[in-house]
């Protein structure tokens, strides 16, 4: 058997794993990976059906789990039959509540289950106190890290507990009494991890952002007293850290993050050391790990493929899961009824055509693969396209996809530009900008940026160079290499850019930004609605819709900056965004993510009604692309 949809969280049981996915399903693994049982789909009566569970536990015979938007869940752990479920909407203290307040979707994994009783946050971020057993609702109280979502608990000591949130604090007291005395900062954003370490009696949490000077330019993991005292850091990657574990004695951990390698440290001495990194050994980022029940490492990716190690840290297992994704579209700059999209296998090719009732309808041309690792990011050419891979490639591809050019830049990218003459391209890499000749693939320019890794670039009009890193400095460097000018965007983390006339666009951390070019200066903010990071948008007749990490897809009036249009039931993690026009011109919007999904929404436009109009979703084939290049 084959698991369907993507996997979000994995945890060991005995004889192999118990894994969590993104339409509200657990399933039970053997040790070599092979799908075993499924709990039954979700029924319709659960408002809303199929939301994601990232928060799931196991306590003695039962599973105890949360969607993304804070349904409340319990299964069976020997078949998985599904027992309880505890509405969002109801589940909470009315008192506590704003008017007409309704649960806000978050991707908060922590659950803590001690002495017979469950905590976790409900959909309104007040933490909920269950009876293990009984499953009634015992308490329901504010929370004692303020109105940030608990991320993560750790209960291996009896006279202490520690609770992470996603505001990067690490909380310290007892669950029983609700008393949290003791709170510590160790990042600016979320701490995925907290362990306690039997070997050396210390705890250990994971960063995602940095702190201090490595703000946004280094993080990793570290170590913490009782009282809060930081102990050591360890650095590891300039990217998020999703998971932390170690085996039974403490002598050895592994982590990994979005960067996809995997980090194994020397824990047999108290003094934090780097044992060595694997790269290349996954095919996606890393997004959960766990220690099973055999001692053996298990590893979860983003896109839903799990992988067991041996002793030696060889592949000895994978599930069996048939992957996709619509990581960018973009349409051809001759014909913009071709779509081009960003897949895990590479490149698929579309046709935006009209029906007979005029609303447009999409059909796969073709896919081609490259063998590069999946396609992160998609660059128009005159004919065809530029692609920037997982496998730290840059190329230029015919409209059939033949291959014109391949650079390796052998450090990983992240965005892609063409220049306004069309003779340029621009790479945002981890520690430089990097300019390539459009028609050879020839390095023009290396423009190093010190500390901070550089995420998204842009051409101005004038052929200035755009340059912004994961820290939100916007560099902008003339046509010989020389910085411009400068502007700080803080706590921003761009993760795409785009020139508009005289506009400057950047979406990232916090919600989507317009610079004025002139004036070197925000001119306008888009945040409202948006939860978590914003990943990407596009602008169209007065309406500026973007995509977000919390599954939305939010329509803003441009002049007023208010929201006129919203959609929250999007099938996974929204990746890539583009429009086209229908026949009769009326402009439509092309939303695709994990999954492979592409959904078309109608912009009816008007501040005073829902501006998106589902029409139609589409869903692109999936397949088993793997990384081939191991460093």
């Amino acid at each position: 058997m084959e698991i369907t949809n993507r996997i979000v969280r994995i945890l060991p049981v005995e004889g192999g794993l118990l894994a969590a996915d993104v339409v509200g399903r657990v399933h039970r693994l053997d040790r070599d990976l092979k799908l075993v049982r499924s709990s039954p789909v979700v029924p319709e009566a659960i408002a809303p059906n199929g939301r994601p569970v990232y928060a799931v536990t196991v306590a003695g015979e039962w599973v105890i789990g949360k969607d993304n938007s804070g349904n409340i869940f319990r299964w069976s752990l020997p078949d998985l039959d599904l027992v309880d479920v505890l509405d969002a909407a109801a589940t909470c203290d009315p008192s506590q509540l704003m008017d007409g307040e309704e649960p806000s979707p978050t991707m908060s994994r922590g659950i803590g289950v001690w002495n017979g009783k469950v905590y976790l946050n409900n959909g309104y971020r007040q933490v909920v106190i269950l009876d293990l057993e009984s499953f009634q609702v015992e308490q329901i109280v504010p929370s004692f890290s303020a109105d940030f979502a608990l991320e993560w608990f750790c209960t291996d000591r009896s006279d202490l507990q520690a609770v992470a949130d996603k505001a990067g604090f690490v909380h310290f007291g007892s669950l029983e009494n609700m008393d949290f005395p003791v709170s510590v900062e160790l990042d600016a954003g979320n701490i995925h991890r907290v362990i306690y370490d039997t070997r050396h009696h210390r705890w250990w949490a994971t960063q995602d952002a940095g702190i201090g000077d490595n703000l946004f330019r280094g993080n990793g993991v570290m170590t913490i007293d009782d009282d809060g005292t930081r102990l050591e850091q360890l650095l590891l990657t300039r990217n998020d850290l999703e998971f932390l574990v170690f085996a039974a004695d403490f002598t050895k951990g592994y982590a990994g993050g979005f960067d996809g390698d995997l980090y194994v440290l020397d824990n047999s001495e108290p003094g934090l050391r780097l044992e060595r990194t694997l790269e290349g050994v996954t095919s996606h980022q890393l997004t959960d790990g766990v220690i099973g029940s055999d001692g053996d490492l298990y590893t979860l990716s983003q896109d839903g493929e799990i992988l067991r190690f041996d002793d030696d840290l060889n592949v000895a297992a994978r599930a069996s899961f048939r992957r996709g994704c619509v990581w960018d579209i973009r349409a051809g700059l001759e014909d913009r009824s071709v779509l081009y999209a960003a897949t895990d296998d590479g490149v698929a090719v579309l046709r935006v055509e009209a029906s007979p009732l005029g609303t447009p309808s999409l059909r796969l041309l073709d896919q081609h693969s490259f063998g590069f690792g999946f396609t992160r990011r998609l660059e128009p050419a005159p004919d065809g396209y530029f692609a920037l891979t997982w496998d730290r490639k840059v190329l230029r591809a015919g409209p059939g996809g033949e291959i014109r050019w391949v650079h390796d830049a052998a450090t990983r990218l992240h965005t892609l530009t063409l220049s306004p003459c069309r003779t340029r391209v621009l790479v945002a890499a981890d520690s430089l900008g990097l300019e390539l000749d459009a028609e050879t693939g020839a390095v023009l320019a290396e423009i190093p940026i010190a500390g901070a890794p550089v995420w998204a670039s842009a051409y101005l009009d004038t052929g200035e160079r755009v340059l912004a890193t994961r820290e939100g400095t916007i560099h902008v460097f003339d046509t010989e290499g020389r910085l411009g000018w400068q502007l700080e965007l803080p706590n921003n983390y761009p993760k795409r850019m785009w020139v508009t006339g005289d506009s400057l666009f950047v979406t990232g951390g916090s919600g989507i930004k317009e610079i004025s070019v002139a004036s070197r200066t925000v001119t306008e903010h888009w945040h409202e609605l948006l939860e978590n990071t914003v990943d990407n948008g596009v602008l169209l007749d007065g309406v500026f819709c973007a995509i977000a990490y919390g599954g939305q897809l939010v329509a803003f009036d441009r002049e007023t900056r208010e929201p006129v249009g919203f959609v929250e039931d999007l099938p996974d993690f929204p990746k890539g965004i583009t429009s086209v026009t229908g026949a009769d011109g009326t402009p439509y919007v092309i939303v695709g993510g994990r999954g492979g999904y592409l959904n078309l929404y109608r912009l009816d436009g008007g501040p005073d009604k829902n501006a998106l109009t589902k029409v139609r979703q589409v869903h692109l084939p999936r397949g088993r692309a793997r990384s081939t290049v191991t460093r």
